[in-house]
This record gives structure tokens, C-alpha cells and sequence, in this order.
């Protein structure tokens, strides 16, 4: 977690926040959906995905929701689009037995929460993290949480990176 503040202030003394922004609203959903894309490759629960609308921790294991703002409804439905998912908050794919954990995932297959990413240049960072109904007895959801950077390339953004953060 150091690290990533230590990189975000060197972002700001390089970079003007201006031009940060002014890539990020540009780019953003190619970098989102390169990072689910990416997520959905570790998925062994094949069906259906669903995509949080609200962003999660960036650099934490694991990413949940609610932690960052909600997305604009029309860039989280054109994530959903692109990827042929949903949008659920994870809140309303999870259901406790008597409203206690341990959860299980119900209506979706897979659940993906990406941070808001961070742009500097031709190069971004993202945390994913993916749910997914576990196959032991042991816990009934698994999760992987992935930092992953990404580098503009000719034909869009690609992730060059993955830095587990955690697994269950």
C-alpha cells in the first residue's frame, strides 16, 4: 500500500493532475475491460458474469465494493455491453444463511469489482478483484485480487502485469 502512495505522488509531481484526467475519460472503459478480460481468464466457474457499478480499493485484498464512488450508469452499462455481463453490486449476488456469513454467490457465476483506474501516460493500474462460487465445502465464495498494469499499445490498452494481492 506504501508503494502505491509513493507512486501516486510521484505521479503528481510529474504529471499535471489535468492531464491525467483528461486521458482517464478517454480511456477508461478500454482499461476497464482489458482488466475484467484479463480477470475473467483466472474464472473456473464458466456462466454468467456480473460487473459491481460501485469501484473498490485500489491495492487492497480483497477489493470490496462500495469503497470508491459509484460509476456513471452509462459507462458501467457500457462495461457490462462490452464484456456480456450484468451490473449487480455484490451485495445482491451474495445471500448469508439467517443474514450471517458465511455467503454464497446466487445469479451470477462470476462477480468482478474493479478500482478506479490510475493513468499516468501510456500506463495504468488497476485492481481487480473476481468472486466466484468456491468448488470445496470449505468456504462457500472464493476470491482472487490482481494490481494489474497496463500500457497503451496500437491496438488499445494491454495488460503487461499481474501482482496477485490475494487469494482465498
Amino acid at each position: 500500500m506504501h508503494r502505491l502512495w509513493v507512486l501516486a505522488a510521484c505521479i503528481a509531481l510529474v504529471y499535471p493532475v489535468s492531464a491525467i484526467r483528461a486521458q482517464s475519460s478517454t480511456d477508461r472503459v478500454a482499461i476497464e475491460v482489458a482488466a475484467a478480460r484479463t480477470m475473467l481468464a483466472h474464472q473456473y466457474n464458466k456462466g454468467s458474469v456480473s460487473i459491481d457499478p460501485a469501484e473498490g480499493a485500489q491495492g487492497h485484498a480483497p477489493s470490496h465494493p462500495g469503497v470508491g464512488k459509484l460509476r456513471p450508469a452509462a459507462h458501467t452499462e457500457r462495461l457490462a455491453k462490452v464484456l456480456s455481463a450484468s451490473v449487480r453490486r455484490y451485495a445482491d449476488v451474495t445471500s448469508c444463511t439467517d443474514g450471517q456469513p458465511p455467503c454464497a454467490m446466487s445469479g451470477t457465476s462470476t462477480h468482478i469489482i474493479l478500482s478506479a483506474p490510475i493513468i499516468v501516460g501510456d500506463t495504468a493500474s488497476v485492481t481487480a478483484t473476481i468472486y466466484q462460487n468456491s468448488p470445496s465445502k470449505r468456504q462457500p465464495v472464493d476470491y482472487e485480487t490482481v494490481l494489474l498494469t497496463l500500457v497503451r499499445r496500437p491496438g488499445g490498452w494491454a495488460v503487461v502485469k499481474e501482482d496477485q494481492l490475494g487469494i482465498s
